[in-house]
């Protein structure tokens, strides 16, 4: 009788504890930030700790402190091919690949800062549908918008 009147004590001691969801924090990424989209694709968190996010008005990097923005310029051959930016994904190598909502894809080179876009004009794709392309070489997948 002394271990269920024990069992019963440390069951109503502890049931709070064991039931209480665990506090999550949330930190507002905005344009304090330097994110100039509210509307966001897609977001990826690297394995350096960055958080990238996917708009229709470019690609943003952040830091924990400030957004960089990546964006298509016409004078810069390594910028990215389109600021309509669709998903996101870093290989088992840890290169991040992105993917443009009008087709195309790009590579990041965190090396120089810049970007390797590859086109996807050899491939058809219907009009408006969501499609994968797999790259079986670099075993990545690729979510892309078809043309």
């Amino acid at each position: 009788m002394q271990k269920i009147s024990i069992l019963i004590f440390l069951f109503v001691v502890f049931q709070n504890t064991i039931a209480q969801k665990p506090k999550l924090k949330f930190d507002y990424i905005g344009t304090e930030q330097g994110l100039k989209d509210n509307y966001v694709e897609s977001v990826l968190q690297d394995k350096n700790g960055f958080m990238w996010f996917a708009t229709d008005n470019g690609l943003y990097k952040y830091d924990g402190y400030d957004c960089k923005a990546y964006k298509y310029n016409y004078n810069q051959k390594k910028s990215l091919a389109y600021n309509h930016v669709y998903t996101l994904f870093e290989d088992s190598k840890g290169k991040l690949w992105i993917g443009f909502r009008v087709g195309g894809i790009a590579l990041y080179s965190a090396e120089t800062d810049s970007f390797i876009n590859k086109s996807l004009t050899r491939i058809r794709l219907p009009t408006r549908l969501l499609k994968t392309v797999s790259m079986k070489y670099l075993k990545i997948s690729i979510r892309i918008y078809g043309m």
